[in-house]
């Protein structure tokens, strides 16, 4: 089975907070008549703004007429084009090459990755800044609304407004006591080590998290070892290469791996890295730029997969979004995310939707 093209398509989607995310899905075309599903996720949150016309013509020139089941010189190619620069076109190719391939051989993608070694994956969900009351207690609501569906983990994201943080804690123990579990407070790399440390002196105890995430920035792995020997819970860092990886473990400057294929760049280097933390006893967790059902599916089948993960996830994007461009969305329940049955990723595009959704890239306001 040959490709025989492929096919960008822009969309926008809407979230539930009012927000929009650019997204785009690709259609792996092949001579056996089987499409296989990408997406290219959430291209504002990491930086990319690519020409379309200019990216469609470039992966057809190189992947016309390659084999489906050649992965690796399909990626290799990708790789010399686009290096770790622009990692995000590799990803939103490569699920397309598993999803073609699981379909042709009738198999889902967990198998082609050497199977299933779980059913599901628990999954945190996420409380994004609170930068006034007001959005605290609509944090307040959210947390009501998910221990209600059975999700009791969450993901806080940091701003530094330490009155309405410490409020929000306050008052989330006043009304759930230990019910609701704080997995991560996300410092998104946003401050300095003194100002990391001073949030986290304020913040740890009083929420209970097991993890502080990216409390400074990356950019520093001397900072962030400073600021892991102070804490009295583990750091967890975002990796965006293997060599990163090496060198921030190097210079213990975390305990956990944050491992976002999209982020990445594709399945083969998630696997990677899962390989590294297995081998260097350094735990890991799934993460996520909040992909839509294609890339959600993705996510699932390499966790179904992977037997080192040992912390919650992080992928709820079909949870975010009021629109997706599958007939179903990436099946939740009771804090539990899991891979959807059927051969590939075992989603379906609905094409009235991608229609509905269809919407030219656009720079960030």
């Amino acid at each position: 089975m040959n490709i025989s093209g492929i096919s960008l398509h822009p969309v926008k989607a809407h979230r539930h907070s009012g927000e929009n995310s650019q997204h785009v899905i690709v259609k792996l075309h092949t001579d056996a008549g089987i499409t296989g599903l990408g997406e290219i996720s959430d291209l504002q949150e990491l930086g990319y703004l690519p020409d379309l016309t200019i990216l469609s013509d470039e992966l057809n020139r190189l992947l016309i007429g390659r084999e489906v089941i050649n992965r690796t010189e399909i990626l290799g190619l990708l790789d010399k084009r686009y290096g770790t620069v622009e990692p995000a076109f590799r990803w939103g190719v490569e699920i397309a090459l598993y999803d073609a391939l699981g379909k042709l051989l009738n198999q889902p993608m967990y198998n082609l990755l050497g199977g299933r070694v779980r059913d599901r994956l628990r999954i945190c969900y996420p409380l994004f800044p609170m930068y006034e009351r007001s959005i605290a207690e609509a944090g307040l609501v959210e947390v009501d609304k998910r221990l209600g569906q059975g999700f009791d983990m969450f993901r806080v994201y940091i701003c530094g407004n330490l009155e309405v943080e410490e409020w929000f804690f306050r008052e989330l123990r006043e009304r759930h006591g230990d019910t609701p579990k704080i997995k991560s407070l996300d410092f998104s790399a946003r401050f300095d080590r003194k100002t990391a440390l001073r949030i986290a002196e304020r913040l740890v105890d009083l929420s209970g998290t097991e993890l502080v995430e990216s409390p400074v920035r990356r950019a520093d792995p001397r900072a962030l070892a400073e600021v892991r020997r102070a804490l009295r819970v583990p750091v967890s860092e975002h990796v965006w290469s293997y060599a990163e990886a090496l060198r921030l473990l190097d210079a213990e400057a975390l305990d956990v791996l944050n491992i976002s294929l999209a982020a990445l760049g594709g399945v083969t280097a998630a696997v990677e890295l899962f390989t590294l933390a297995r081998h260097t006893a350094t735990p890991t967790l799934l993460g996520t730029t909040q992909e839509l059902s294609i890339g959600t599916a993705a996510v699932m089948h390499v966790a179904m997969a992977t037997p080192n993960i040992e912390h919650p996830g992080d992928a709820v994007g079909p949870l975010l979004y009021i629109d997706d461009v599958t007939t179903e969305p990436v099946p939740y329940a009771d804090g539990y995310a899991w891979a959807p049955d059927g051969p590939g990723l075992g989603v379906t595009l609905d094409e009235d939707k991608l229609a509905a959704l269809s919407h030219p890239l656009y720079a960030r306001d």
